[in-house]
């Protein structure tokens, strides 16, 4: 069938000048594509560019604490007892983050030097701690092995409210990142002071 659809110019162009147009856009489509794939420094790096996408995890601990300490401020002795969790988000892509929260609950009870309890009506309220901390790292890339060493401090008073012999806690943890995976986090020592 034939069209009887009239040839002729398009607002003011001929058929002609518009395949001359369209031929002249794709020749110069086709020259731009032959410089892009052209071996040239600027390019070549642009090619080289990648997405590194991110990877987040989450660790969570719970520690035990048990101890038989001397209260630095009477003298006596006190077995403390809690748990510190730990929480330890890693971030990596270019880089590598590490974000640790701790958040420690306990408490301790008046006890002998051999740490026994002292049940004879003669010991005073329990003692109670809780407290929160976090702690950050970054690095430029992920490490092979680091080991990071963070202090955590509690208050332990009286649950009776007196603080007449109220003392600090300071408990040091140790956790061990292997390819950023951390091992189970250890207490390595924990120290008293007395607050006034």
């Amino acid at each position: 069938m034939m069209s009887t659809r009239p040839t002729g110019s398009i607002r003011g162009s001929s058929v002609a000048a518009l395949f001359f147009r369209a031929y002249s856009s794709v020749a110069a489509g086709i020259t731009f594509a032959l410089v892009l794939s052209t071996p040239c420094p600027a390019f070549a790096q642009l090619t080289q560019l990648t997405i590194v996408p991110t990877t987040n995890l989450r660790y969570t601990f719970s520690v035990p604490v048990a101890k038989p300490v001397v209260n630095p401020c009477s003298t006596t002795f006190v077995v403390v007892t809690g748990h510190t969790d730990l929480t330890i988000d890693t971030s990596a892509s270019t880089d590598f983050k590490i974000l640790v929260d701790y958040a420690s609950t306990g408490g301790g009870m008046d006890a002998r030097a051999d740490g026994t309890l002292i049940s004879d009506g003669m010991q005073k309220a329990d003692y109670a701690y809780s407290g929160k901390v976090n702690s950050e790292a970054g690095f430029p890339e992920k490490p092979a092995t680091f080991i990071q060493s963070i202090p955590i401090v509690d208050y332990l008073e009286r649950s009776s409210g007196d603080t007449a012999d109220a003392f600090l806690m300071s408990s040091l943890f140790e956790i061990t990142f292997t390819n950023g995976v951390p091992a189970v986090p250890v207490l390595k020592s924990i120290d008293v002071a007395c607050v006034h």
